[in-house]
């Protein structure tokens, strides 16, 4: 296969193993991220021969977005597929995360991706072809309680996609949506708790430090990132392709039977205890 990929997010995890998967089978690859001087992984692998050039781009800036596009285009003079990949994690119930943290979260993970699609949107269309992979979680189908911010913005992605498919199929403008289970990358240790957390840590505490060390239990048994970036693959190859992938027949399974609850009650403990005074 072959074809121009802008990849954001391509320093490490699931952005790094996407870039190589995606070199490998004979794409042309520009991965990018905030600051590629420290991306020392995707350097590496940029020296292997691969047909990979790493670009700067910041998805919190229209500004950066615009200038590694218009050099995509200078250079290759079209743009295939967009992987987006850029995104993190924060932990711990919403009250223990400021304001601040919720707007950046969401500038990021929902935000980031809508600039980059508006950046890329227009050449697709003039185009009439274009593919669009968001990379979602399985969060966004099944809200975590211990990651709701994240889960939020996921779940808003989720919506977009699924919004933007329907609008640009007449241009032929494809969407997917990953939705990723547990991988074995970086993420559960660069994802901090909220920063309110110590003034509420007596609340939490029991429960919520427990569950942290179960999850990174869970995250160190999940799959390759290079599981993920097939998933991918397939749905930039696929004719037809779907609008959700997810990566796992573990994770298709658990989707599956959080949606056959629609009340949504078998994902509240019972009998809740509840604290007579806090």
């Amino acid at each position: 296969m072959s074809g121009t990929v802008l990849l954001t997010g391509a320093s490490h995890g699931i952005g790094l193993a996407t870039a190589e998967h995606l070199a490998n089978a004979g794409y042309n690859v520009y991965a990018t991220c905030r600051d590629p001087a420290k991306a020392e992984n995707l350097q590496n692998l940029a020296s292997k021969g691969l047909k990979i050039t790493i670009l700067p781009l910041d998805v919190n800036s229209e500004e950066s977005i615009n200038k590694a596009v218009a050099t995509i285009l200078k250079n290759e003079g079209t743009i295939d597929v967009v992987v987006n990949n850029a995104g993190f994690g924060i932990y711990g119930p919403s009250e223990t995360h400021t304001i601040e943290e919720m707007k950046r979260i969401f500038d990021t993970n929902v935000l980031g991706v809508m600039r980059v699609n508006q950046a890329v949107v227009p050449i697709m269309r003039k185009q009439l072809k274009g593919r669009i992979i968001n990379i979602g979680s399985i969060s966004g189908a099944i809200p975590s309680k211990n990651m709701p911010l994240y889960s939020a913005s996921k779940a808003a992605l989720e919506s977009l996609t699924a919004s933007d498919a329907h609008r640009l199929a007449r241009w032929n403008i494809k969407f997917s949506l990953i939705q990723a289970g547990p991988v074995i990358t970086n993420f559960e240790p660069r994802t901090l708790f909220g920063s309110r957390f110590s003034k509420l840590e007596n609340l939490y505490a029991d429960t919520l430090l427990e569950d942290r060390e179960k999850w990174k239990k869970v995250m160190d048994e999940g799959q390759s990132p290079f599981e993920v970036a097939e998933t991918i693959k397939l749905a930039i190859e696929s004719p037809e392709p779907n609008l959700w992938y997810q990566t796992s027949k573990a994770v298709s399974e658990a989707i599956n039977k959080h949606f056959r609850d629609l009340t949504g009650n078998g994902r509240i403990p019972q009998p809740i205890q509840v604290y007579s005074k806090v």
